[in-house]
Order: structure tokens, then C-alpha cells, then sequence
């Protein structure tokens, strides 16, 4: 007999079985010795009947099966086993009295791993079984780790899955359908990059966030939870583009590791004013485009994107331009640019312009099918969003959104609150969304928020604007009026040495509601009133609307100390 090695060491986390199908029983006393000496475990059956019954019960890791047996032979048994275990790997070696060729070929057909004629060589045979155990070992270890794999996949889709559908909840959440805005949004991944933010201030301006943080899918996604709810709730509150981007730039300063950033444009659609201000910030260049004449302004990026330094040192610059209905915003990612055709070529800045020059109104789709042709068979290489803002100075979608018909749930009452701000205050900070929050706070104003903000916007605008600063709003009319006049009141703002506002709010229970009364009263030289008021109707010009707002919003507004007192009365009802 030859020396007999165990395949397994006593320690071995496998231990195999194995299956003898045979009618003799001396040879199945003999290969039980021998797979035993090798520390297998040995069951063995008589028949093919019998032992398909056997590998049902025990599942061997190997089977050695005769040919020639009553009742089922070994052809049929292996048949039978195979078409039960389908895929799985188990190893079968055929020991037959017969060397007939057809025999062997059967053997073979039915899926036998080795073939051995009695008597056999026990060595080769031991041999031959160690090789073959061996596979069903790596074979084993392969379906394990292929399910291990299959259950981290599916865990992580599913994980992926309830992650994107809160990244949805929370970072769309505050985003609105505007008629003003057309936007294409294609993520490399389920998680996207880029960032799309849209919503509209109590005052009525449009305020829009295009972002790309750095890299794409779910890392790059990390902070746009944060900066989203940031932009809805500041614009919710009526604080300005400018205040936003600090506190964004703060936040994530303070979130993202070093390499980490968000380059961003912010921009602030004001059609009352006739105003488009943004803030760019590391994004590539924007157009805009004006339908009618072709002409193409281009908006350059000129502050650091948000995230790599302190607020205190981002020294935000803001970019105003005099708009009109016919000029398109082209606002888009790096994606779009840096899109490469099969030749390596990028689609770059001139696609972009190309699309502008030759399409007139449709370049939004246009720009979006000349990049689909770019790119051909190759597909999206990265994060892509591309937006069209409409400046749509429409008159009739001027007026404010309507109060929603919520009630107020406070019980009206009297009381009367007053703030001063002096020069300093008003160089560094715009009071009017705190001050608003406030009001909320006192007298639970909520449904009447859009109109109480519009109306105290304006007469604090005017009176800092007007009053204190000593703007005159005829500059606007120039070409490049709406430069000129922001730049000369960013200037005195500055130069301001002497001067406050006071701001005023007393209520009283009025009807079947309330009445509150607004005082503004500046210590500048005043103005007359006469002089800024429009009709809205057919109003095409750039400034007096806001007054003539107040007045159709409010029970009444005056003007007193020759113009540095107004006093505007705003009434509610629940009816």
C-alpha cells in the first residue's frame, strides 16, 4: 500500500467528503481506506439508485463511480447528479472493469473529470484525487467570495440608493420650476457633482446657484446638503447673493478637507430693477446673449471658488448688467467644455459660441445636440450642466407671488419695535431679512411675508439710496448706467462717515386682522418723492416702480420731512 498524505491539515477549516458508488464490496472498502488515510470522510452507496440518493443527502465534495451496477448504472446516476447541481463544481472520477472506448466516450458526455481502469494504480489515483479537490477548493472560496461580493454590491446599492433619494430630498427640496430657467443635468454617476439651486426671494428676484465640486459622484456630492440648505433658507429670508456666497464659502471651509472646493456662479435675476448681479467663482465663462442682435457679453470668473480660504479673505466682487427680454444667460460646468471627441479635440469655449452665434433663440438645445455629435460614440466624460436663464422683463410677472392662504395663528395685538443703524452698520451689513424674521416672530406674519419685505425693501433702499447716499436713479438710463450707478454706491458707501436709518413697526388689532405701520426715516438731505414715482403699467424704464408697488400693496404711504420720512400702512385680514 502507498504511503497515504491527508490532503487537509488537522487544522483545515474543509473537510471533504467523499461518495464510492460501486456493487463490489472490496473495492469500496479499498478506496475507503485509501480517501480515509487522505482524512476524508467516506460514504459510500451500492448502486446508482442508491447513490444518487446518498449525494442528495450528503453533497460530497468528490464522487468516484462505477460503470456497471444493477438496478441504475453509473452513466445514468451521473446524469442525474449533474443535472441537479447544475453550475456547481463537483469532480467525479469513473473506475470501470471496461477500457471500451465507448465507454470512456459516455463517461466523458455525461461530465466525468478522470477515468480509471480496475485495477487501478493507487498512487495516480490519490494524486488525481488531491488535484482535484484542490479545484473544488479555489472553487468554493470563489462562489463565497462571489457572494460576498454580490451581497457588497447590493448593500451598497441599496445603501447608494437611500443616500441619493436623501440627497434628493435635501438638496432639491427648495428647488422650484421657474419659467425663467432651462436646465440640463447629466451626473457621471447616481450622485452628481455639480450643483443646481433655484429659488425665489420674498422680494420676487430669481436667485440661482450653478456649482461643480471637485471630482464627481458621491464624494464630490458630500457637501451639497449644506450649501443647499444655506442658499433656500438665506434666500427664503431675503438675504442677498453676496451674504449667501460668505456663508456657503464659510460652511464648507470648515466641512471639506483640502482638496476639496466648490467652484460656483451665483446670480440674481431682478426684473424690477432691470438688474442681473452675479458672483462668479471659479466656474468657466458665461454669455450673455442677446436674441435680437447677436451681441455676446461675456461674465469672467474673478473670485476664488468657495471652500479653499476664509470668508474674511474671500473679498467677494459682485457684477452688475442692465438686462433686457431679449438676453439669454449661458451658464454651464466644465463638463460641457472639456467634453473630447475621439481625436482628443475639446468642445471647448468656441462650440459654446458657435451654438450662440448660429442659433439665435433655440441655442440652448442646440448647444446640447452640437456636444451629442462631439462626442460621439465616446459618451459623457464627466458631470455636464448647462442652464439658460431667461432675463424676462414681462411686466405681468412683476408682481410678487401671492400670500399663500394660510392664516395668521397669533391673536393680533399692539405693539411697537424701532431699530437705528448707523453708517457703520449699514457699510457692513443689509439689516432688512433680520429685521423681517422678526416681525414674523412678534405678530406670526408668515402669509403676508413677500408683501411686508417687498414694501420694507424699498422704502430702506430708497432711503439709504436716495436719502443718505444722494443717487440720483436718471444714471441708470446711460448704456452702462447700471455700472455706474452700483459703483459709485459701493464708493459712497464706503466714503459714508456721519448718518443712520431708523426702521419703525407698530401694530394694532384692526377688523377682522391688523394693521401695521412702517416708518423709515433717514438723516440725509431727503428727496421728493415725485421725482423716482412710474405707472407700472407699459413701464420700461429702470427705476420708480417701487413706490408705485407699495402704494397698490399698502392702505397708504406718505412722505414727510421733506422726504426722509415715509410712512407706509399695511393691513391684513383672515377673511
Amino acid at each position: 500500500m502507498p504511503s497515504i498524505t491527508p490532503l487537509c491539515p488537522a487544522n483545515s477549516v474543509f473537510v471533504d467528503t467523499a461518495l464510492i458508488v460501486d456493487d463490489s464490496l472490496s473495492q469500496r472498502l479499498l478506496l475507503q481506506h485509501l480517501l480515509e488515510g487522505m482524512g476524508i470522510d467516506v460514504i459510500t452507496a451500492k448502486n446508482g439508485e442508491d447513490g444518487v440518493t446518498k449525494f442528495h443527502e450528503c453533497e460530497p465534495d468528490i464522487i468516484f463511480m462505477d460503470i456497471d451496477m444493477p438496478i441504475m448504472n453509473g452513466i445514468e446516476a451521473v446524469c442525474i447528479i449533474r443535472q441537479s447541481i447544475k453550475n456547481q463544481f463537483v469532480p467525479i472520477i469513473f473506475i470501470s472493469d471496461s477500457s471500451s472506448e465507448k465507454q470512456q466516450n459516455d463517461c466523458i458526455e455525461v461530465g466525468c473529470d478522470d477515468f480509471f481502469k480496475k485495477p487501478f494504480n493507487p498512487n495516480k489515483l490519490l494524486a488525481k484525487t488531491r488535484s482535484l479537490l484542490r479545484f473544488r477548493h479555489l472553487y468554493r472560496e470563489q462562489v463565497a467570495q462571489k457572494k460576498e461580493i454580490e451581497n457588497f454590491r447590493s448593500t451598497e446599492e441599496h445603501e447608494h440608493e437611500t443616500a441619493a433619494e436623501l440627497y434628493k430630498n435635501i438638496v432639491m427640496s427648495g428647488f422650484m420650476q421657474s419659467p425663467n430657467l432651462q436646465q440640463f443635468l447629466s451626473p457621471m454617476a447616481m450622485f452628481n457633482g455639480d450643483l443646481l439651486l433655484c429659488a425665489y426671494t420674498p422680494a420676487n428676484k430669481l436667485n440661482v446657484l450653478l456649482g461643480d465640486f471637485t471630482g464627481h459622484g458621491i464624494t464630490a456630492s458630500v457637501a451639497a446638503a449644506p450649501a443647499s440648505e444655506i442658499f433656500y433658507g438665506m434666500t427664503a429670508k431675503g438675504f442677498g447673493i453676496r451674504e449667501i456666497a460668505e456663508e456657503v464659502n464659510t460652511k464648507l471651509k470648515r466641512l471639506l478637507p483640502a482638496h476639496m472646493f466648490l467652484a460656483a456662479t451665483l446670480v440674481c435675476l431682478d426684473r424690477e430693477n432691470h438688474n442681473l448681479t452675479t458672483i462668479t467663482c471659479g466656474l468657466p465663462d458665461h454669455y450673455l446673449f442677446n436674441k435680437a442682435t447677436g451681441d455676446i457679453q461675456t461674465i469672467v470668473s474673478n473670485n476664488l471658488p468657495l471652500g479653499i480660504v476664509n470668508s474674511s479673505d474671500l473679498n467677494v466682487e459682485e457684477n452688475h448688467v442692465e438686462i433686457c427680454s431679449d438676453q439669454r444667460l449661458i451658464m454651464f460646468t466644465d463638463g460641457v467644455i472639456e467634453a473630447e471627441n475621439k481625436a482628443g479635440e475639446q468642445f471647448d469655449i468656441k462650440g459654446v459660441k458657435d451654438c450662440l452665434v448660429t442659433s439665435n433663440e433655440s441655442c440652448f438645445d442646440a448647444i446640447l445636440n452640437s456636444l451629442n455629435e462631439h462626442q460621439g460614440s465616446l459618451g459623457q466624460q464627466d458631470d455636464i450642466t448647462l442652464i439658460k436663464v431667461d432675463c424676462d422683463l414681462d411686466p405681468d410677472k412683476w408682481n410678487i407671488h401671492p400670500d399663500t392662504i394660510a392664516k395668521v395663528t397669533v391673536e393680533p395685538s399692539n405693539w411697537k419695535t424701532s431699530f437705528t443703524l448707523d453708517y457703520n452698520t449699514l457699510k457692513r451689513t443689509n439689516p432688512i431679512p433680520a429685521i423681517i424674521n422678526l416681525l414674523m416672530g412678534i405678530q406670526g406674519l408668515t402669509p403676508f411675508r413677500e408683501s411686508i419685505f417687498l414694501v420694507v425693501t424699498e422704502l430702506f433702499v430708497n432711503s439709504l439710496d436716495h436719502g443718505l447716499l444722494g443717487l440720483d436713479s436718471s444714471l441708470k438710463l446711460s448704456p452702462d448706467g447700471f455700472v455706474k450707478f452700483f459703483d459709485l454706491r459701493r464708493q459712497r458707501l464706503q466714503e459714508m462717515a456721519s448718518g443712520n436709518i431708523t426702521l419703525e413697526f407698530s401694530h394694532s388689532p384692526y377688523k377682522n386682522g391688523g394693521k401695521l405701520t412702517i416708518k423709515v426715516q433717514d438723516t440725509g438731505c431727503g428727496f421728493n418723492e415725485e421725482n423716482v414715482l412710474s405707472e407700472i403699467e407699459n413701464n420700461s424704464s429702470y427705476s420708480g416702480r417701487g413706490i408705485r408697488l407699495i402704494q397698490q400693496i399698502c392702505e397708504s404711504l406718505t412722505y414727510s420731512l421733506s422726504g426722509r420720512r415715509a410712512t407706509a400702512t399695511f393691513t391684513w385680514t383672515n377673511d
